[in-house]
């Protein structure tokens, strides 16, 4: 009977185990929503206290949305964290640049006075990041970017097709 009850009490611990994990995973998804608000553009924002394993999530989580939507443009909204420590800010700033490495821009929105004093204070070079007052600023960027890459395609399609008419056409 001893062996049984020691089976079954292993049983249901690995059972909650695994019930801890996925809320976790939940409460992750739930806190760190990632927005696809139309063609190319994302935004991240991000609510209450970032730690060290949260930013590890978001940093994971938005790398794969931006391959899979091969999105152009990134807006991580802080509106709503109070304050970060240095390191969580370090990790933030290297999110940034990853996005960019994969190809889109990337900029931060909402950012508080006590989340500006870390940054200013662990060094960030300011001249590669934009910082923006507020989503609403981050949504008019967006748009004005993803309206002139477009364009700049367009021309550059053009451009092509302009070449390929003036050809002269091979012998056979």
């Amino acid at each position: 009977e001893r062996k049984q009850l020691e089976q079954a009490l292993a049983e249901s611990e690995e059972a909650k185990t695994v019930l801890i994990d996925r809320l976790r995973y939940s409460i992750d998804e739930l806190s760190n929503p990632i927005l696809e608000i139309w063609d190319d553009v994302l935004v991240m924002p991000i609510i209450g206290m970032i730690d060290s394993r949260r930013t590890a999530d978001m940093v994971q989580r938005l790398l794969a949305e931006v391959a899979r939507t091969q999105s152009r443009f990134v807006i991580i909204d802080l509106t709503g964290v109070e304050i970060v420590d240095t390191r969580t800010a370090d990790h933030l700033m290297k999110l940034m640049r990853k996005v960019e490495v994969i190809g889109s821009r990337c900029v931060l929105t909402g950012i508080r006075a006590a989340v500006s004093e870390t940054l200013v204070d662990i060094g960030v070079d300011f001249g590669r990041i934009t910082t923006l007052r507020n989503l609403k600023h981050g949504l008019r960027e967006a748009l004005r970017t993803t309206r002139r890459d477009r364009s700049s395609r367009s021309l550059d399609l053009l451009d092509d097709i302009g070449e390929e008419v003036t050809q002269k056409p091979r012998s056979r």
